[in-house]
């Protein structure tokens, strides 16, 4: 006859092996989702590419600058 002291170690090793990816998994998916912008993803692409530097054309910057009065771009 087993002892239970065994029985109990393999039930409580058989549970946290089931259980304990999915407790994680939900932490995981409760963490990842409080910590998403709350903005929607097209709102990016939605705004105007006057408003990113980045996406200006040399002529935006030539318009950009001669507004500041900094350069001579004639």
């Amino acid at each position: 006859m087993t002892r239970p002291s065994v029985a109990i170690a393999i039930g409580i090793i058989a549970i946290y092996t089931i259980f304990g990816p999915l407790i994680l998994y939900g932490i995981y998916a409760l963490l990842d989702s409080l910590s998403q912008k709350k903005e929607s993803p097209n709102a990016d692409r939605e705004r105007e590419k006057k408003d990113d530097p980045a996406l200006w054309s040399g002529n935006d910057v030539k318009d950009y600058f001669r507004k500041l009065n900094k350069y001579n771009f004639e």
